[in-house]
């Protein structure tokens, strides 16, 4: 465009010159962006599929070179997939070298023909690691980014860094009172519900500050406790352990057991035949009485009922470490005895 400050011209050349500058400085004004999503969830031994997203901004984009950083401590990169907005018919070629100990991702591309719209360029996908707690943020930065037209002529560009996070876990074990495993049981409260596995185990991600309560559910079973309430959850929840305390006729269960008087009173729980006033008496390892609970009724046969022992004795005093004995008794039913640990 030199022509337009030749000494001699005419004012529709003028004109011409003016559009065609206007023009460019117009066209360089544009910078074709590169952006990575900042609203993505995971959680430790998912897959997350991350897409880098390119928006031309109306150029004719023919290829383009980014690196993407992230923690190689939370993520793994496998693998990635190209598009949709780099059309398989229009001979696009793609690589993305991954260095899981530096982590990063060295992403190339080019073609002869120019990228389809806006949208994913190329969709990386990541194993998120088993270290990676709840509530962690993962970042992934940009750099060195860079590409050019068709006619291979270089185009600005500028990024946007990404993040997600990382979800948090609630996991424990769910045991019958013989302390075997129990599978099959519903965990009910969740979006989904999930069911322990063949070992008695479950495990469920859910989203940062989620609020709810986790109830296990099966056929012939109560459990102890009954749920547990979960409010603005942001970090891994570990051992939330159940125990199923389903008992029949004339049996009793006592839960936690040995139990610390400190943390939480033993939960005494019984069943009779016949619906009765039931007396429970609390007696040391030498047979002696420590305390006794008077009418206890069983509205309805085969029924459980619960009282609670908080380890003292009929006097308010704490009593010492040892094995103690309960014993239930009730008119027209047979006696039920147990045994309950007592350690601090």
């Amino acid at each position: 465009m030199f022509f337009c400050w030749e000494k001699k011209f005419d004012a529709h050349l003028v004109l011409l010159c003016l559009a065609i500058v206007a023009g460019a400085m117009s066209a360089r004004g544009q910078t074709v962006r590169f952006s990575l999503p900042t609203n993505l969830r995971g959680a430790a031994g998912e897959t997350v599929m991350v897409p880098l997203h390119l928006d031309p901004a109306g150029k004719a984009v023919g290829s383009f070179d980014a690196i993407v950083e992230f923690n190689p401590a939370l993520l793994t990169y496998t693998e990635f997939t190209a598009g949709p907005i780099l059309k398989a018919n229009d001979n696009w070629f793609v690589d993305v070298t991954g260095n899981n100990v530096k982590g990063t991702l060295a992403v190339g591309a080019f073609s002869s023909a120019r990228v389809a719209g806006s949208g994913a360029a190329v969709t990386l996908k990541f194993l998120v690691n088993a270290v990676a707690a709840g509530g962690d943020t993962v970042h992934l930065s940009l750099r060195r980014l860079a590409a050019t037209d068709t006619n291979v002529v270089s185009l600005r560009v500028e990024g946007k860094a990404g993040k997600f996070t990382i979800k948090p876990i609630i996991a424990g074990h769910i045991r019958n009172t013989a302390g075997m495993s129990l599978s099959g049981v519903i965990l009910a409260g969740l979006p989904n519900p999930i069911t322990t596995d063949a070992d008695g185990y479950y495990r469920a991600a859910v989203e940062p500050g989620w609020s709810g309560a986790l109830t296990p559910k099966n056929d012939g079973h109560t459990f102890e406790p009954s749920s547990r309430r979960y409010t603005n959850l942001i970090r891994d929840q570990a051992e939330q352990d159940y125990r199923s305390v389903s008992i029949t006729t004339n049996e009793s269960f006592a839960f936690p057991n040995p139990f610390n008087p400190g943390v939480e009173p033993v939960q005494i729980r019984f069943a009779l035949q016949k619906p009765a006033p039931a007396s429970i008496r609390i007696l040391d390892g030498r047979g002696e009485l420590v305390k006794e609970f008077f009418s206890v009724i069983a509205s309805r046969a085969e029924t459980v009922q619960t009282i609670q022992w908080d380890g003292r004795n009929a006097r308010g005093n704490e009593v010492s470490n040892g094995i103690y004995f309960y014993v239930i008794e009730a008119p027209e039913n047979r006696r039920i005895i147990g045994k309950i640990g007592v350690a601090r």
